[in-house]
């Protein structure tokens, strides 16, 4: 049993090298930048919605300026810099040419944090 020890004892190895951290005391003062998350919304009727709120996006040619100006207006009210996340919740049976249209127009406005959620509900 002595030489069991003994034998472990030599065969442990030795630490050569330490490692001084140094975790600190003080809380953080670094004040975090909030940016609130845009959200777009278009509905199975093709329906676009701007955090909640119904925005003109028809589908008629003659409205094509329109609704574009409508869009930008209440995209341009919420951000206030180009920072701001945008997400993008579309339904399944929603028009695919919606979600193109609404993407071309955030990449217009300069919004560079575009992501897409779908949550099935």
């Amino acid at each position: 049993m002595l030489v069991l020890i003994i034998m472990l004892i030599i065969t442990i190895p030795v630490q050569l090298h330490q490692l001084d951290l140094f975790i600190g005391t003080k809380k953080s003062t670094a004040q975090r930048l909030v940016s609130e998350n845009i959200t777009i919304k278009i509905d199975s009727q093709n329906k676009v919605y701007v955090n909640n709120e119904q925005v003109n996006f028809g589908r008629s040619a003659s409205s094509l300026y329109s609704r574009k100006a409508d869009f930008r207006r209440k995209l341009e009210s919420l951000r206030d810099s180009k920072a701001a996340k945008v997400q993008i919740d579309s339904h399944d049976e929603s028009l695919y040419e919606y979600t193109i249209m609404v993407l071309t127009e955030l990449k217009a406005l300069g919004f560079s944090s575009i992501g897409f959620i779908n949550l099935k509900k």
